[in-house]
C-alpha cells in the first residue's frame, strides 16, 4: 500500500450520501496496520460524508474543471492546425440549460 494508490476520490454510498476519501490524511503506518489487522489488501477507501452545501460546491467545482478541460482540448486542436470534427447530428443543448449557475440543488429527470 502506498500513498499514491488512493483509488477513488469520491464515492456514493448505498444510502445516497456522497463520501470524500480522506485516506491521504491518515498516516501510512496506520493504514498499513488497519489493512493488515482487517485482512484487507489493495486500495483502501476511508470516506467521510459531505454536507449538502459541500456537495453543491463540489459539483460546481467539477463542472468548472470539466469545462476548463474541454476548452483546453479544443484550443489544442486549433493550435496544431487540425480542425475540430464537424458536428453531425449531435444533440444541441438549449442556451438556458448550458452551464447554468445556481446554488439550488438540481433535480434529475425521473
Amino acid at each position: 500500500m502506498s500513498k499514491q494508490a488512493l483509488g477513488a476520490i469520491i464515492a456514493l454510498s448505498s444510502t445516497g450520501e456522497l463520501l470524500l476519501n480522506v485516506t491521504s490524511n491518515i498516516p501510512l503506518s496506520v493504514l498499513r496496520r488497519f489493512s493488515r489487522e482487517a485482512g484487507l489488501s489493495g486500495v483502501l477507501f476511508v470516506g467521510t460524508p459531505l454536507k449538502n452545501a459541500e456537495t453543491t460546491q463540489l459539483f460546481a467545482a467539477l463542472d468548472d474543471a470539466a469545462a476548463e478541460a474541454c476548452a483546453k482540448l479544443l484550443a489544442r486542436r486549433g493550435a496544431d492546425g487540425r480542425q475540430a470534427p464537424k458536428n453531425h447530428g449531435a444533440a444541441k443543448i438549449p442556451p438556458e440549460q448550458s452551464r447554468a449557475r445556481s446554488t439550488k440543488k438540481k433535480r434529475l429527470p425521473t
